[in-house]
């Protein structure tokens, strides 16, 4: 697809009605039960392809914090035509066996290979390779209890991306939408970089359509790119609760809080890694980290609610954020 850059252009952020119209009618409106239904049978036909019933996938999903990313998750959200190889699982450590046996006992997959990761990952502790026919399923263990960090390691937009027991959420969804993606590149993947081992991923994804471009102006050269701003430049820091990634609730949870797409209350800030905006020979170094959210309710003033004062009980008291780092 060749984007009209009057309408589908990355930098439409002063044309909010445009862009969530846009965004919405591609990734789906959770408010639209059309949209909605659009959507879960598009997943529902992604993870059949990959020999998982959808069903069972989000149960597993629910017990163990686990979500799916990958190229099948971008083949949910976008209109590209390709067969996913395989799926990913990605869980905490602390479900890995669970994860593990889950996948057994409920999907038919049969645990073929346990190896470490295939280069130097500061999330990812182990890799299990399992195998169902010509179906494969790689299970991606976390560091920590959050298993969404590890994919703001990945290396590039386009697969900033998850499907939860709640949702799908898409990091970038006006570049996504419109097959454009910008390189990610950790100190940890520069070298794979130099030596070609990330060309593959790349070139798989050109393959599909993708553009990959370094500097973010070069999607559209007219547009009043502002870095450390905006959301597509690479240096802006991003946090999975900052309003700029799209999420779309999907599936029934018991969870007070399920906006954010994954059942335990954190998030990840991040930014990008890789060429200065402008300064192709400068590098702006990647990071990304997860948050606890503690959620603590404060008392404003010594006056005791009653039962029939909710509205006094709602002033006198407030309920604060409180973020610390995991």
């Amino acid at each position: 697809m060749t984007p009209n850059r009057s309408r589908d252009t990355a930098w439409f952020d002063t044309y909010a009605t445009t862009k969530n119209g846009w965004i919405k009618t591609r990734l789906g409106d959770a408010n639209s039960p059309g949209d909605q239904e659009n959507l879960i049978s598009k997943v529902r036909e992604t993870t059949s392809k990959c020999g998982l019933d959808l069903d069972k996938l989000v149960s597993t999903l629910s017990s163990t914090r686990g979500i799916v990313s990958g190229s099948a998750v971008l083949l949910m959200i976008t209109n590209l035509k390709f067969t996913p190889g395989d799926i990913d699982l990605y869980v905490p450590e602390s479900q890995e066996d669970r994860s593990i046996a889950l996948i057994l006992r409920d999907h038919g997959f049969v645990l073929t290979k346990s190896m470490k990761p295939l280069y130097d990952n500061t999330t990812i502790k182990a890799v299990h390779w399992l195998e169902k026919g010509e179906k494969t399923m790689n299970i991606m263990v976390v560091k920590g209890e959050n298993a969404v960090l590890a994919i703001f390691q990945f290396h590039s937009t386009i697969v900033m991306n998850f499907l939860s027991s709640t949702g799908i959420y898409c990091a970038y969804p006006s570049l996504t939408i419109v097959n454009w993606a910008l390189p990610n590149l950790p100190i940890m993947l520069r070298e794979i970089a130099a030596d070609g081992r990330c060309r593959e991923c790349y070139d798989k994804y050109r393959a599909c359509g993708i553009t990959f471009e370094n500097d973010p102006r070069n999607f559209d050269p007219q547009a009043n790119h502002i870095c450390y701003q905006d959301s597509h430049c690479p240096m802006t820091i991003r946090t999975t609760r900052d309003g700029r990634g799209r999420y779309v609730e999907l599936f029934l949870s018991s969870e007070i809080e399920s906006e954010v797409g994954w059942q335990h209350k954190s998030m990840v800030i991040w930014s990008l890694g890789g060429p200065i905006c402008g300064s192709p020979n400068h590098y702006h170094d990647a990071f990304s980290t997860s948050v606890d959210i503690i959620r603590k309710m404060v008392k404003t003033s010594n006056i005791t609610p009653s039962d029939t004062d909710l509205a006094t009980f709602t002033t006198r008291y407030r309920w604060v954020e409180v973020y610390t780092v995991t």
